[in-house]
């Protein structure tokens, strides 16, 4: 049962991720646009490292649980969710 507090979190979080992915979306157009600034670009992949790298972590988890549903996540690797 989700309480109407509970659903009111939830349209918040679907509106914060809608613009959220206005931003990057509007990122990836300014780093298009600025391609030759070797500086911008370095920054740039600075920001992105940490986000591709969990990115990548959680479908990798995601994707282990749907097709063994005993995994277990190795003890050397933290997740962000």
């Amino acid at each position: 049962l989700i309480t109407y507090s509970r659903y009111n979190i939830i349209e918040e979080w679907k509106a914060e991720l809608a613009l959220d992915k206005k931003t990057f979306e509007s990122l990836v157009l300014i780093i298009e646009q600025n391609i030759n600034n070797d500086n911008f670009y370095n920054e740039y992949k600075k920001l992105k490292k940490n986000l591709i790298e969990e990115t990548l972590a959680c479908n990798e988890a995601l994707n282990a649980r749907m097709q063994q549903p005993t995994w277990r996540l190795p003890k050397n690797r933290k997740l962000a969710f």
